[in-house]
C-alpha cells in the first residue's frame, strides 16, 4: 500500500510558493514606482495660442520658460506669471519683450523650490498686440519634477 503524503505536501508548498513569488514581484514593482518619482511625474507644459512653449526648466531656483510666437502678428510680452512661484516682467528676467512671428522670448520666474518634488502651476502670459494698448492674456499649465 502506497501513501501519497509527500505528493500532497509538495503540491501545497508549490501553490503557496507561486503566490508568495507573485506577491514579492508586485511589492517590488510598487516600490520602484514609489521611490522613483521621475517615472510617475509627467513632464508636461503647454500654453494656449498665440504662443507655444518651446521648452521649460524647473529647478530649485525657479522656472524658466521659452515662449514662441506662433501667431501672424508681433506681440509685446509684458509679464509672465506662474502660480506657486512668482512673476517675470519687462526688465526683470524677461528677455526681449517684443516677439515677432516665429520668434521666441525667454522668461525666468524666480522662486525657491524643493528638489525632487513635483511642481505644478498655471502659466499666465500678459501681452499686447503690436500697435494696440489693450492688454490680453493667455494661460497654460506646467507639471514637472524639480531638478
Amino acid at each position: 500500500m502506497k501513501t501519497t503524503k509527500g505528493q500532497a505536501a509538495m503540491e501545497f508548498l508549490m501553490t503557496y510558493g507561486w503566490a508568495i513569488l507573485a506577491a514579492i514581484i508586485v511589492i517590488g514593482i510598487l516600490g520602484y514606482y514609489y521611490f522613483s518619482r521621475d517615472v510617475l511625474t509627467p513632464k508636461a507644459a503647454v500654453v494656449n495660442p498665440p504662443f507655444y512653449l518651446n521648452g521649460q526648466v524647473v529647478n530649485t531656483s525657479g522656472v524658466s520658460l521659452e515662449l514662441k510666437n506662433n501667431g501672424d502678428d508681433t506681440y509685446n510680452v509684458t509679464k509672465v506669471t506662474v502660480t506657486n512661484c512668482g512673476e517675470s516682467w519687462n526688465g526683470v528676467n524677461l528677455v526681449v519683450g517684443s516677439v515677432a512671428s516665429g520668434s521666441t522670448v525667454l522668461a525666468r520666474v524666480n522662486c525657491t523650490l524643493t528638489p525632487a518634488n513635483t511642481f505644478k502651476g498655471t502659466i499666465t502670459v500678459y501681452y499686447t498686440k503690436s500697435g494696440s494698448t489693450l492688454e490680453q492674456t493667455t494661460t497654460g499649465s506646467i507639471t514637472q519634477s524639480v531638478s
